[in-house]
């Protein structure tokens, strides 16, 4: 699977990564749980990777939805929940335009979790998926999407941001001036619609890791670093 390490091993570094910041037993007590859950979403909806929106991705909002509830509280074990299954069905919306994915994991994420220990959850998990997307701009009913929605938009920050918008423009066959395009249309944007305290903290530094990247970029373009490289 993703750095071919299995569904187990990744999860486990993602915990690992948010215990950095505060305890996290009660998730690392599931993990067998959390890969199975993960495994079973796969398989129902026969998953496909699209890059940007990979594997990858999801675990980093797994570690990031973590790491934001040592600060802002919620059920971790919800929370990790609706982080793995959260974009189970995205590349289904690549296939069909019409297609919400958020819409369709939320029912993907219910029916598997109603088929395991965790039914007393599927609902609210699939609530929580279903308020994260990006565009529908749904306002979270409870900390736990709250949360979500700012893991989310937080792993669309900062450098693994950058690497992620030529990713996905790349398989999309944009090029890199039409990619520069998307950082002003959204991106640089995604800081003033953070919910929590922490995400709004942890997105403001992001950002501005973007905005130098981009204003760098700029000077290549128009040879200015030339000046600064050749001691003009």
């Amino acid at each position: 699977m993703v750095l071919d390490l299995s569904l187990k091993e990744i999860i486990t570094k993602s915990i690992r990564y948010a215990e950095k910041f505060c305890k996290q037993d009660d998730v690392k007590n599931i993990i067998d749980d959390l890969a199975k859950i993960l495994e079973n979403g796969i398989k129902e909806i026969a998953y496909q990777s699209i890059p940007g929106h990979s594997l990858e991705h999801i675990l980093r909002v797994l570690s990031l939805s973590l790491a934001i509830s040592c600060f802002e509280g919620g059920d971790r074990i919800t929370i990790a929940l609706a982080a793995i299954l959260h974009d189970i069905a995205r590349f289904k919306e690549e296939e069909d335009k019409s297609i919400d994915h958020a819409k369709l994991s939320a029912m993907i994420a219910k029916k598997v979790l109603s088929n395991s220990k965790f039914s007393n959850l599927a609902e609210k998990v699939a609530k929580i998926i279903e308020e994260h997307r990006f565009k529908n701009r749904e306002k979270p009913t409870s900390i736990e999407s709250a949360i979500l929605q700012d893991a989310d938009r937080l792993d669309a920050l900062g450098f693994i941001g950058v690497a992620r918008v030529f990713a996905y423009g790349g398989y999309r066959g944009r090029s890199v001036y039409e990619s520069f395009k998307h950082f002003h249309e959204k991106i640089l944007n995604l800081p003033n619609l953070m919910n929590t305290r922490t995400g709004k903290i942890i997105a403001k530094k992001r950002v501005e890791r973007i905005i130098l990247f981009l204003k760098e970029t700029q000077k290549e373009i128009i040879l200015e670093d030339l000046k600064d490289i050749l001691a003009l």
